[in-house]
């Protein structure tokens, strides 16, 4: 027997109801499933492109960053975005939209910004620097390094030179008037009286003159030295690389990313790059014989294009840095002080002029620190260490017989407690502008890049450190025929943060 069944209206438009909101249901958690889909493939496309790092930069330097020229000439963003977009192509399973659930076709990439390395005027390199060295440099360790740096900042403009040839010029102008005074004399009056008097004067100035060495003499002769030659034992130990810097990063215009992030950076980052600086990079006490110079810090800290004129330009700012700091110690030292004087007054007391006696102590207290700043560096150029300001027992210079000192001893005394040559060189480098600190330290990074020929067309204005993307899919609807739904993932990769 049959039985038939039957539906009101009201049952039939309440189940339409249920299955319109059960599939609407369905259709939301499969767009949620779809966007989530969509941020996993575009991180791991973002991460394979991301993970072509230029291998160079990360062997020797660990810095990571993607060459957005590919090893090539031609820096083209355009290049970066048809590898993103193969690799999210190869990702997708686009074969049936429909008969997939979670199938996703890629509809368009947009390339929002990205950053270089060189941007900002280094500022972005010194972040970079910095970050991958907060790790291995606490703040606390900054701090007493940056206090210490601090001491140097106000001796970067010194210089005794001036005065020494004062001084100098000061007691040569005072004999010739005192000798014109002394012929006008034996004109008016040649008595038997007065040219005894004027022989006599002669004799004891001559006298006064010879008793001690004038230190003025000595270092204004040394100056004009070769200034290596005034610091080494043997020049032909220098090294005679060179590099080509007509077309290098810091001759040429540099190409710029269009993100603007990240602000100026402080003493902190700067701090830690030159903590980077002595971990990766050489000089003339440590030298990296492999690489394009081998006095690396010299070159950032001077811009040479040759280990020789960059090693000479280190030493003149060292020597002008040493200087003040002798001068500090002298002045502080009563004694030191009172011998200069007394010296002073032997070479110029026949002036009867106590303006003249001043003058000709301020040269001598220049040059005293001058000559005792030659042995400093030659101390330092050993790889021994002399304190930024002396005390007593750590002067080597006696003011009363330099040339034997001077010459017995070839350098000063080394200081436990002192600065070695690379931290004299750090001292500089952080008195110095941060621009010149980043480009130089770039410059050196491409240029030992170019030494293997698989990377001779790196260029460090095209290393990509920071990306922006934003990224729009479609998805077929499973109940709405014809009709496609779209979801849009924006994504960064960062190589530091």
């Amino acid at each position: 027997m049959k039985q038939k069944g039957s539906i009101t209206i009201f049952v039939a438009l309440s189940l339409v109801l249920i299955m319109s909101f059960l599939l609407a249901l369905f259709e939301s958690g499969r767009m949620y499933a779809l966007k989530t889909y969509a941020d996993m493939t575009t991180e791991l496309a973002i991460d394979s492109v991301c993970a072509e790092y230029q291998p160079g930069l990360w062997e020797n330097y660990r810095l990571l960053c993607l060459d957005g020229a590919y090893g090539g000439e031609t820096f083209l963003v355009e290049h970066v975005d048809g590898v993103l977009r193969s690799r999210i192509e190869q990702n997708l399973d686009s074969r049936d939209m429909r008969g997939n659930l979670l199938a996703l076709g890629l509809r368009e990439i947009e390339n929002k910004s990205y950053q270089l390395l060189t941007d900002q005027n280094g500022d972005v390199f010194l972040h970079c620097i910095a970050a991958s060295m907060k790790e291995s440099l606490p703040m606390e360790v900054a701090e007493s390094i940056y206090e210490s740096y601090r001491q140097g900042e106000g001796m970067k403009d010194a210089s005794v030179e001036e005065s020494i040839e004062t001084a100098q010029n000061a007691i040569i102008e005072a004999k010739k008037k005192r000798q014109e005074e002394l012929a006008k004399d034996q004109v008016e009056d040649r008595t038997e009286e007065v040219q005894e008097e004027q022989r006599q004067a002669q004799e004891s100035e001559a006298g006064e003159s010879n008793k001690r060495e004038n230190p003025l003499e000595i270092a204004l002769a040394l100056k004009q030295t070769a200034i290596l030659g005034l610091v080494l034992r043997d020049e032909d130990t220098v090294s005679t690389k060179g590099i080509e810097l007509s077309d290098g990063l810091t001759s040429r215009a540099c190409r710029k990313g269009n993100m603007e992030d990240g602000g100026n950076a402080g003493w902190y980052e700067k701090i830690l790059t030159l903590e980077y600086l002595t971990r990766y990079y050489g000089d003339f006490v440590k030298q990296e014989e492999s690489h394009a110079l081998s006095y690396e810090k010299e070159y950032v800290l001077c811009g040479e294009k040759t280990d020789r004129g960059n090693l000479e330009k280190a030493v003149e700012r060292l020597l002008l840095l040493r200087e003040a700091a002798n001068i500090t110690h002298i002045l502080k030292d009563s004694e030191k002080r009172n011998e200069t004087y007394l010296l002073a007054g032997s070479l110029a007391g026949f002036t009867g002029n106590p303006a003249i006696i001043k003058v000709v102590q301020i040269g001598i207290i220049g040059a005293w620190a001058y000559l005792e700043s030659i042995q400093d560096v030659r101390t330092l150029l050993r790889g021994e260490k002399i304190a930024l300001i002396k005390d007593k027992e750590q002067w080597t210079l006696r003011l009363d017989n330099i040339p034997e000192s001077f010459q017995t001893s070839f350098g000063a005394k080394s200081c436990e407690n002192g600065l070695s040559y690379p931290e004299y060189l750090k001292m500089l480098l952080f008195i110095g502008e941060s621009s010149k600190l980043a480009y130089r330290m770039m410059e050196i990074m491409e240029q030992n890049l170019h030494l293997v020929p698989a990377w001779r067309q790196c260029r460090m204005d095209h290393m990509i450190c920071k990306i922006d993307y934003a990224i729009e899919y479609e998805a077929g609807t499973v109940f709405m025929p014809e009709r496609y739904l779209t979801c849009q993932v924006e994504k960064q990769c960062f190589y530091y943060e």
